[in-house]
């Protein structure tokens, strides 16, 4: 499945960008950041507990991420490991919109 990472996040309530940063008001949070951000954490636990392959993994992807330009093409399993990651550290006023960009056909069928 092809995902344009560069795709900007609204907010719902306000239909408007979500902002990256309070101080940097015109640098819109996108699906990228939110990408990056949840596949390159991890509590202390999970570190101890997952794999190094796994953890590799996590890195190599969050590499093709970040050095995308326009649309890319990831395999559903990729998918998964992004919304698992995004599940556990966002609230669903940004979890919503990045698995609506990452699995528009999901979106259709509600």
């Amino acid at each position: 499945m092809k995902i344009d990472f560069e795709q900007v996040l609204l907010n719902i309530i306000t239909g408007k960008p979500f902002s990256e940063d309070e101080k940097f008001p015109d640098k819109k949070l996108t699906l990228k950041d939110v990408c990056m951000t949840s596949i390159l954490s991890g509590t202390h636990e999970e570190d101890i507990k997952l794999p190094g392959d796994a953890k590799y993994k996590r890195f190599a992807l969050a590499q093709k991420i970040n050095n995308s330009v326009g649309p890319i093409e990831l395999s559903v399993e990729n998918i998964v490991i992004i919304k698992q990651q995004i599940a556990k550290y966002y609230v669903p006023l940004i979890l919503g919109p990045a698995f609506d960009m990452l699995d528009p056909s999901e979106t259709k069928e509600k």
